[in-house]
């Protein structure tokens, strides 16, 4: 069963006390506003620090989704804690409130999900732009703790976000008793981001905890005003250098992803009704039915995010599907399960797109360890290692690449190498090289960087090698190979190129008329397309948005 719809004055004096109380600890506290409902909050005579710097221990996020109104409710009572000297500030933490028209309106977002929104370049709607401001605290902060609520009835809170250890660590320390959904690999939705996703990605360590069906429910208000007390104390804890006494209970389940059952091409109701979240679905079990077929499931366990469509004000459904996928169903795993975290190779690293995947792999905690393939030591790659960087020649002889990922943004010029053979030699032969060597040595994934417009039966000599690239990577038969096809790539580049700057500043002036098949042609920053390949993401999404 769906929630009721919020009592939108009760939004509104929420909200309006969130303001009050901030307000009013202003005499007591040093409190930066860095956007609309987003502060700092920080004792007396601390100062902020320099941009670029994660100055903020722990950050706690509410009203990402507008309906999900239990944790504006949870800030306001830990804000109440401060004002009446029931709860002590005495390092910087973060309070942000998310989708405020959306929550004032009543509903989950005004143009486009806030939390699949984070690490865009786009500012076109609401969300992207809300997005952006709340990056600004997300990215100074070294722990995010965001709340949320679910759609339909559930039995009990849980935690879920995108595995790291210290993550899993922070959950368990804050709330061993709650379930935990954790998940590796891809990410949560092709859509865009999550806001724990986007902080992990970006160095820092984000969790997301679910207090239960969406409204202002005094038993998940309380737990949740009881998990914000409890991850300021192990923060406090951690940047004193102290041990924090574990909960005296008993260890909830650890769960991941069994399958996930993708939505139809619809926007009719498909899965049967009675279907809620934590509800155990069989093997063999149906599930819903499309055109005339039953949709099944082929694992036993919990069911989480059912997707059941609301209907247009006609009564009619739109002819556009929901979401992504129709349902999940997950296993239950141990702590050995989980992943001891990544290794990836880069080659090309010291190129323009190659120093943003060793400076965003080595900054998230999904990997361990970060390689770069240089001729020579990079002080300015050095700078931004995390003390997971290690800087090693090309390999030699029958050597192979021993990781779990392979990124590869080699990439050269005519001009630069000398001739076509050299060109060759770099832009084919040695992408192929190395690609074999991480295949042999163990790698489940390669993402590499081609270039729009490449064919191996092209013309243009340029556009062939690409192709040719392509195609015998392709032959290599590699776990999992992602090709990215970019256009024109702005960033700062150590070589000179001056035909593409015309074509990146001609590229600018007319890529809001490149829409549908001309989306490709649209230039890319080097960190989106760094990001990109991270993820898994698909370039041609992201330049259509």
């Amino acid at each position: 069963m769906s929630a009721k719809p919020n009592n939108l004055s009760e939004v509104s004096e929420a909200l309006e006390r969130f303001d009050e109380l901030i307000r009013g600890l202003k005499a007591s506290l040093e409190i930066e506003t860095l956007a609309p409902r987003v502060h700092i909050l920080r004792p007396r005579g601390s100062k902020g620090a320099a941009a670029g710097v994660r100055d903020v221990a722990l950050t706690v996020s509410a009203l990402i989704h507008g309906v999900e109104v239990a944790g504006l409710a949870v800030l306001v009572e830990f804000l109440d804690l401060v004002t009446r000297g029931k709860q002590s500030i005495d390092w910087p933490l973060g309070i942000a409130l998310g989708n405020i028209p959306a929550a004032e309106k009543g509903v989950r977002f005004v143009e486009r999900d806030l939390n699949r929104s984070f690490g865009r370049a786009e500012t076109a709607t609401h969300e992207d732009r809300r997005a952006d401001e709340l990056e600004g605290l997300f990215a100074r902060s070294d722990r995010l703790l965001d709340i949320h609520q679910v759609k339909l009835s559930i039995d009990r809170p849980f935690w879920i976000f995108p595995y790291t250890k210290p993550g899993f660590e922070f959950a368990r320390m804050v709330a061993p008793d709650v379930s935990l959904i954790t998940h590796w690999g891809k990410g949560f939705s092709q859509e865009g981001q999550c806001s724990d996703e986007w902080v992990n990605n970006t160095g820092g360590v984000g969790v997301t905890v679910e207090l239960g069906q969406n409204g202002f429910a005094p038993d998940q208000i309380a737990l949740g005003l009881k998990t914000v007390v409890r991850a300021v104390e192990v923060t406090g804890a951690r940047l004193c250098g102290k041990s924090v006494e574990r909960r005296d209970v008993a260890m909830a389940p650890i769960y991941t992803w069994g399958e996930i059952i993708p939505y139809p091409q619809t926007g009719e109701p498909v899965l049967d009704k009675g279907w809620h979240n934590f509800k155990i679905a069989k093997a063999g079990e149906r599930v819903g039915a499309f055109n005339g077929q039953d949709v099944v499931a082929t694992v036993t366990g919990p069911v989480l995010f059912p997707k059941y469509p609301d209907p247009l004000p006609d009564g009619s459904y739109s002819k556009d599907r929901p979401a992504a996928e129709l349902m999940r169903i997950l296993k239950e795993i141990s702590e050995a399960d989980l992943p001891a975290g990544k290794v990836a190779v880069v080659a090309g690293a010291t190129g323009l797109v190659g120093r943003e995947l060793v400076r965003q792999l080595c900054a998230s905690a999904q990997y361990k360890s970060v390689i770069a393939l240089t001729r020579r030591q990079d002080e300015k790659l050095a700078a931004v290692s995390n003390g997971k960087l290690t800087m090693s020649p090309l390999p030699n002889g029958q050597d192979q690449l021993t990781c779990d990922e392979f990124y590869c943004a080699l990439g050269t010029t005519i001009n630069t190498a000398g001739s076509r053979e050299a060109f060759r030699a770099v832009d084919h032969d040695l992408v192929i090289d190395l690609a074999t060597r991480a295949r042999n040595g163990g790698a489940k994934r390669v993402a590499v960087v081609s270039a729009v417009g490449s064919d191996a039966n092209s013309k243009i000599f340029y556009s062939r090698v690409k192709g040719e690239m392509e195609r015998d990577l392709l032959a290599l038969g590699i776990p999992r190979l992602d090709v990215y096809q970019p256009s024109f790539l702005m960033g700062d580049r150590a070589e000179n190129r001056p035909g593409e700057r015309i074509g990146i500043v001609i590229a600018k002036v007319i890529a809001p008329l490149l829409g549908g098949s001309l989306a490709k042609y649209k230039p890319i920053r080097a960190r989106d397309l760094a990001r990109l390949m991270i993820a898994g993401g698909s370039l041609a999404d992201f330049l259509r948005k």
